[in-house]
């Protein structure tokens, strides 16, 4: 009788748990047994079907909805869109690494801009004031942008950071969004990325300088021209005048050590390339502890050039450098260039110039012009080449 009565909870066990369960169809078509607990495992079938390398049974019944396949491993990325995660990655950190230094100069600059607006305030220059206040106005607006690109590319790290954790839809239609984000604010477009990284040393005019043959050089009247014709590296037609002396400096308290020379010496050319002109600056500073005392010149900063008559015109690097050690004299050199506007050109081409200012990334330092009639004489070589 103990027997039978064992028998029969068995049977009505089995039975029980029988009823409970519930074979349904996933979306994705997958046969899986629901528990009555709300576990859930794949059909047999299904495992066999599938030669046993699908999940058998899930219990964390709070956190899995029994309609989904549970992953099994973190989601990977395709090979393309790895590619285009990487790459974008890549130019989010570049783009960020700009603007954030485009932002640290338009502030410097804003900040010597108002030192300036504050002396022709004082001395009721009314025309000079009313120049820097609009510089002022320029270089704030610039700012905006700066700030509202960076909040843009903080956005897309985010974005891009939390990609493994999507689905594969997901994942996808974010790279997308992402990448749309960055066309329409950066103007990049990633079709063109690897003929961009190509041509990135191009975009930025950083190494253009290179020795010129002597057969390329030509005089023209009292002036020489260093270089005239097709820049093959940069594709353009350059013109570029002879470096002569710009500026010496050495501090009052070195001047027992640089006795047959100067601490800082400035050689400056002018250049056309293209549609535009430029002054570029070579400056050599006597000493492997440059770039700890000067820094570096960003580019995007000023360089202030004060002419006899008190006319300041201001100019925007086009370059930036971090200087360079040279080998065997212990020097370092910095090659920078500035942008000059018609006006500008005009009025350096007519005046002589009495001082000029650089912003390192150390801080602001003025220089006295001796040989005021350098840059004018180059500025004139220039033009007359280009007559």
């Amino acid at each position: 009788m103990e027997k039978i009565t064992v028998l029969s909870l068995l049977f009505c066990l089995f039975v029980s748990n029988a009823i409970g369960q519930k074979e349904i169809t996933t979306e994705d078509g997958k046969k899986i047994i629901v528990m009555p607990d709300g576990s859930w495992k794949y059909s047999e079938k299904e495992l066999e079907k599938n030669d046993g390398k699908l999940v058998n049974l899930v219990n964390d019944m709070d956190d899995i909805d029994p309609f989904e396949i549970p992953k099994e491993s973190k989601f990977e990325l395709s090979l393309p869109e790895r590619e285009k995660y990487d790459l974008l990655q890549f130019h989010v950190q570049r783009l960020k690494s700009e603007n954030t230094q485009l932002l640290i100069t338009a502030n410097n600059n804003l900040k010597l801009l108002n030192e300036e607006l504050k002396i022709a305030e004082e001395g009721n220059d009314v025309v000079e004031s009313s120049d820097i206040q609009s510089e002022i106005q320029r270089i704030s607006d610039a700012r905006k942008v700066y700030e509202r690109k960076l909040k843009i590319l903080a956005k897309a790290e985010s974005n891009l950071t939390e990609i493994p954790n999507l689905s594969e839809k997901e994942s996808s239609e974010t790279l997308i969004n992402i990448q749309k984000d960055l066309n329409t604010h950066f103007d990049l477009r990633m079709g063109q990325i690897e003929n961009e990284e190509k041509q990135s040393a191009i975009q930025t005019m950083q190494d253009f300088y290179f020795e010129i043959e002597e057969e390329t050089s030509k005089s023209i009247s009292d002036c020489t021209i260093l270089f005239d014709g097709m820049d093959e590296q940069l594709k353009k037609q350059r013109r570029e005048t002879g470096q002569v002396h710009f500026f010496s400096y050495t501090h009052p308290k070195l001047k027992s050590y640089f006795k047959s020379k100067d601490f800082m010496d400035c050689k400056v050319s002018v250049m056309k390339l293209g549609g535009y002109n430029y002054i570029n600056l070579f400056i050599t500073v006597a000493s492997k502890d440059a770039k700890k005392n000067y820094g570096s010149i960003e580019r995007g900063t000023m360089m202030r050039l004060t002419l006899v008559d008190g006319e300041v015109v201001y100019v925007n690097s086009v370059t930036s450098d971090l200087g360079t050690l040279q080998p065997y004299t212990g020097n370092t050199t910095y090659k920078v260039s500035y942008q000059l506007n018609k006006d500008q050109m005009n009025q350096l081409e007519s005046t002589e110039l009495d001082k000029i200012g650089l912003i390192w990334s150390t801080g602001f330092e003025e220089y006295d012009i001796y040989e005021v009639d350098n840059l004018m004489h180059l500025v004139n070589c220039l033009k007359r080449g280009n007559s």
